[in-house]
């Protein structure tokens, strides 16, 4: 019998980060970023935005999980194409009510592009919330 395999392209290091999804009851859902990798865990500074995020948002985020430098010094397009991930992250959990966390972890941002290299995604039957949304643009 033949034993099941993954393939998949191999990615240069770069720039380990993480994104997060998170559904808070009392303030709404949240996106956040903050270092990746093996050490995510162990580093304190992620940064969240509650969603929607628009295209500014997700740019200062980056700069408020102290990423903008090190994803800068990655070329002219390594910080839109993060900033990309996490507009498409927060369209998901926006479109999706079922996501109740989403991880994604690590992306590597390399050679002006981010490659997502894990996901982990826990869902759960929606439940719409009678309350009014708390924040919509």
């Amino acid at each position: 019998a033949m034993e099941p395999t993954i393939v998949q392209a191999m990615v240069p290091e770069g720039v380990e980060c993480r994104i997060g999804i998170h559904r808070h009851q009392a303030l709404g859902d949240l996106i956040t970023l903050g270092p990746g990798g093996a050490v995510a865990e162990q580093v304190a500074n992620e940064a969240m935005q509650l969603l929607p995020l628009t295209d500014a948002d997700a740019d200062r985020l980056l700069d408020r999980a102290q990423l903008g430098e090190l994803v800068d010094a990655e070329g002219a397009g390594a910080r839109p194409a993060l900033v990309d991930v996490l507009r498409r992250v927060a369209a998901l959990a926006e479109a999706v009510p079922e996501i109740v966390t989403l991880r994604l972890n690590p992306i590597l941002v390399v050679d002006g592009a981010a490659a997502i290299t894990d996901v982990r995604i826990a869902v759960a039957p929606h439940t719409p919330d009678s309350r009014p949304p708390v924040r919509r643009l």
